[in-house]
């Protein structure tokens, strides 16, 4: 793995364990791979209309509308709010936009439809929008858990987070080492040559 992020040594009564945090270019597109259902999105990417999970429904609709008028973000929020006053809809609209590098921006709507079960339907829409915008950045993580003799113990993929890759990584390590110890402690004990 050349694509090392960062290793940590994880001192254990086995040995020391490393953890290498490793990019996982191989992880799934958040918006359109999970299950995002009441919620849906529209991005312009360098200005390009880009449907991700179209928005749908009827406030998805109006956005979309406005989207495609060409209409700017401040004026799509504030003919939602309006929107919304007339209608009667409690549906959410979370705009932003994110840039992936110097060149490259994406304007993002999220709508959170009215009847959906997020507890926060902001707190859910900016979450996703988040993720996506990491995930383009490629800002998602795996671990890979060496044992002190250099073999392989075990990797997991799809971390939004490399503070929990690393928790996981070390759970891993941690785990093995206990494992190795009750092995060794057997073994001396005689046991191994029983079985």
């Amino acid at each position: 793995m050349s694509d090392i992020f960062d290793s940590h040594d994880i001192a254990t009564d086995a040995g020391i364990y490393r953890v290498d945090i490793v990019p996982d270019y191989d992880s799934e597109n958040p918006l359109t791979d999970w299950d995002h259902e009441g919620m849906t999105f529209a991005a312009y990417h360098n200005g390009q209309y880009e449907a991700l999970n179209t928005l749908s429904g009827p406030a998805g609709d109006v956005v979309l509308s406005w989207i495609r008028d060409d209409y700017d973000d401040e004026d799509i929020e504030r003919r939602f709010a309006t929107w919304r006053a007339i209608t009667g809809d409690t549906s959410t609209l979370y705009v932003t936009r994110f840039d992936t590098s110097q060149s490259d921006w994406y304007r993002m709507f999220v709508v959170v439809d009215a009847d959906s079960d997020y507890p926060d339907p902001m707190r859910a829409a900016i979450g996703a929008a988040r993720n996506y915008a990491q995930w383009l950045r490629g800002e998602v993580y795996g671990f890979a858990t060496h044992a002190p003799d250099g073999s392989f113990v075990g990797s997991v993929w799809g971390y939004y987070d490399r503070g929990d890759a690393l928790a996981d990584g070390r759970g891993e390590a941690e785990s093995d080492a206990i494992t190795r110890q009750e092995y060794a402690a057997r073994a001396g004990a005689g046991f191994i040559g029983i079985i």
